[in-house]
């Protein structure tokens, strides 16, 4: 019989539960309106912020395909501190997350400040119709989503029955 040796490390011992509820973590934003649009256009000036064309689907003409470019409009609230923002498109059919951004910087200066986030999206790789998710995260918390859908390209015979 051969005994195999015990090894130890020295590590720091994890924190208890309290201590890690005393630890400040920096609240999760919230959100107010998180929309798919055509188009955005944003007064400079005023800060006033127009959303044209709120889409709830894409008519694909064939698949695979793609959905022309949008926009991802989102009101956030409630955050202070430094964020890592992401979106995620996802098939809920398939339960796949079809496509990451890289993080983006977002920072609000009090816990009252409303960001206006504005994100251009590529066109997307559509492989059939179904519904899409375009979900918005912060520090990796889902913070909203807005879906979309994609009627079928009618090539299919139609249920006959």
């Amino acid at each position: 019989m051969d005994f195999q040796p015990i090894i130890t490390t020295m590590a720091k011992k994890p924190p208890s539960r309290g201590e890690i509820s005393r630890r400040k973590l920096p609240p999760v934003p919230n959100s107010r309106a998180v929309l798919i649009c055509e188009k955005i256009i944003k007064d400079w000036l005023t800060g006033t912020v127009t959303v044209v064309g709120v889409l709830t689907r894409f008519n694909m003409i064939e698949y695979p395909g793609f959905t022309p470019g949008f926009f991802l409009f989102a009101q956030l609230t409630g955050g202070v501190g430094q964020y890592d923002m992401t979106y995620e498109v996802q098939d809920e059919g398939d339960g796949v997350v079809m496509g990451r951004s890289p993080p983006m910087p977002l920072i609000f200066e009090s816990k009252t400040e409303v960001r206006d986030i504005i994100i251009q999206i590529p066109p997307v790789p559509l492989n059939h119709s179904g519904v899409y998710t375009v979900a918005l995260f912060v520090n990796g918390n889902e913070v909203g989503h807005q879906t979309f859908d994609t009627p079928d390209d009618g090539s299919k015979d139609a249920d006959k029955s």
